[in-house]
């Protein structure tokens, strides 16, 4: 499927048999983990992919004076928060859009396993962005001049994206771990 475009274009893979049913005829992806090593490793990929999200939200849901509404702050967050979010659809492909338990179909392959290890990294890394960024903002902004308060929300904020950093890597650890290969 690497070669064609479009969003349907799986759909070449499927061909009618004898009795007019649709088949899936396409590529099929393997993994070299054993069965329960494989679910245990996609359960602890999903956790860590579920709660680096959940972080993510709880680090958005703070008052204004926590995290700076300046463009150079929200935009690494809102890439940041996609990026998990789509990241937590590919773990969720990779448990119920399976051919079989360990194998997946190609145009599945490439919109999950085959992502996750990049995706991952990369949102771990405008995570980093985030919290430098908001650190960078505070700094102008003089923290002896925040209201009475502020200080502990922002040393819990920047807990909270620490934090998520931590969970990200563990994620892409855990991704690293799926390794798959082609048995058609």
């Amino acid at each position: 499927m690497s070669g064609r475009r479009g969003k349907r274009s799986y759909l070449r893979d499927f061909q009618a048999n004898d009795s007019g049913e649709y088949e899936y005829r396409g590529k099929l992806w393997k993994t070299a983990l054993e069965a329960a090593e494989y679910r245990a490793v996609r359960r602890r990929y999903t956790l860590c992919a579920g709660l680096a999200l959940l972080l993510t939200i709880a680090a958005g849901c703070f008052p204004a004076g926590v995290m700076e509404a300046q463009l150079y702050v929200l935009l690494p967050y809102v890439i940041a928060l996609v990026l998990e979010a789509r990241l937590l659809l590919a773990a969720y492909r990779l448990y119920f859009e399976q051919h079989e338990e360990g194998v997946l179909r190609d145009y599945i392959y490439e919109r999950s396993a085959d992502r996750i290890p990049r995706e991952t990294e990369t949102a771990a890394g405008f995570a980093i962005i985030t919290l430098a960024a908001n650190l960078i903002a505070k700094a102008f902004r003089h923290l002896q001049h925040l209201p009475a308060g502020s200080f502990a929300l922002v040393s819990f904020w920047c807990g909270i994206i620490v934090f998520n950093i931590v969970i990200s890597i563990q994620a892409y650890r855990e991704s690293t771990k799926m390794q798959f290969q082609q048995v058609q």
